[in-house]
């Protein structure tokens, strides 16, 4: 027996209260991380275009927006000369999948059973997956704000100078596009293997003998533990896949025995 099943997910917000003015969404994770704007779906990011790192020879474009070679370069969507995130900012990403599909099987031969579930999702994003290893410097910044972040001898990165400031974090904080990673997957949701044995004695019909795995592969580009999941999002349906210190979903293997009577 096998079944293949796809379910696409399409939403659009028609209309918003009596202007239509967007509505934020805090999480807690930046500001407004996420928007109900009409015309656009459920779930959307919300945020900055990151474009990089300014470099020593744009000193004085980064003295325009007040910054300094090394800190972080915004688009400035509206050409004002200064950065504000409601301004500046736009729908970076959803959090709503668009199409989920799941195979499933159950396989039969003589004694032996088999099973398999393999589960995919696309068109979805993630939030915030590498904000905390690099955003934080000098707090609870990790190995990456080391190793990758802007400096005089390696200034195309992502990632502003380290340096010292208050409370360790020497720039503003927005949510951008950089913390944005693409939360497609495959999943194997679940397998597994039996064999049963026929039993006439001590009143038993037979005793099954199976190997069973879940979550036994994951075929992703998410920059984090797992694409599924919300560590964030104070349980807002509104605001699902933002990834802050989550837990990694766990690969469980496991073997057992069935006794029917």
């Amino acid at each position: 027996n096998a079944d293949i099943s796809v379910s696409l997910n399409q939403n659009k917000i028609i209309a918003l209260g009596p202007t239509g003015a967007p509505l934020y969404v805090q999480t807690g994770a930046g500001n407004g991380t996420n928007i109900l704007q009409v015309g656009a779906p459920i779930g959307s990011f919300f945020g900055l275009t990151r474009l990089g790192t300014y470099s020593t020879e744009e000193a004085s474009l980064a003295a325009r927006y007040g910054m300094l070679p090394g800190d972080l370069k915004y688009l400035d969507r509206n050409n004002d000369g200064k950065i504000d995130l409601y301004s500046d900012g736009g729908i970076i990403g959803r959090s709503f999948p668009k199409m989920l599909a799941g195979f499933n099987t159950y396989l039969t031969y003589k004694r032996f059973d088999a099973s398999l579930n393999i589960q995919i999702v696309t068109g979805v994003n993630k939030a915030f997956v590498h904000e905390s290893a690099e955003d934080r410097q000098l707090v609870s910044g990790g190995l990456n704000s080391t190793l990758q972040a802007w400096r005089p001898t390696a200034q195309n990165s992502m990632i502003a100078q380290m340096r010292p400031g208050n409370g360790g974090a020497y720039y503003q904080s927005y949510p951008d596009t950089h913390m944005i990673s693409d939360a497609s997957f495959v999943r194997g949701a679940g397998a597994s293997l039996g064999y049963s044995i026929p039993v006439t004695a001590w009143k038993l019909q037979k005793i099954r003998v199976y190997l069973a795995a879940n979550n036994f592969f994951l075929i992703t580009h998410v920059e984090g533990y797992d694409p599924e999941g919300s560590s964030i999002d104070k349980k807002d349906s509104r605001t699902p896949n933002i990834d802050k210190y989550q837990y990694p979903n766990p690969a469980i293997y496991s073997f057992g025995v069935n006794v029917s009577f």
